[in-house]
C-alpha cells in the first residue's frame, strides 16, 4: 500500500502556514486518501485499482501542486473531490 503521508507531502505545497497546521492538513488529506483506497478494496478492486481510485481526484491535471495560504488549501482540495 502506498505511503499516503509521503504522497501528500510530495504533491501539496502549502506556504505561510505554521508547521503544526501544515502537518494537520497533510495528515487529514492522507487519511482521506487512505479511506478512498480502502473503499476501493471494499468494492472488490485489486490493490492497483484501489490505488488509482484513491488518486483520481489528484490525477495529473488536478495535481495538488499549487501554493495556497491559510485554510484555502483544504477548501481547494475538497473542491477537487466533488
Amino acid at each position: 500500500m502506498r505511503d499516503w503521508l509521503q504522497y501528500v507531502r510530495k504533491n501539496l505545497a502549502l506556504t505561510e502556514l505554521k508547521k503544526e497546521r501544515e502537518a494537520k492538513i497533510v495528515e487529514d488529506l492522507a487519511r482521506q486518501l487512505e479511506d478512498f483506497y480502502h473503499e476501493g478494496l471494499s468494492r472488490n478492486m485489486t490493490e492497483a485499482e484501489a490505488d488509482t481510485y484513491a488518486r483520481v481526484p489528484i490525477s495529473p491535471q488536478w495535481r495538488m501542486n499549487f501554493c495556497c495560504t491559510g485554510e484555502s488549501a483544504m477548501a481547494l482540495f475538497l473542491i477537487f473531490l466533488l
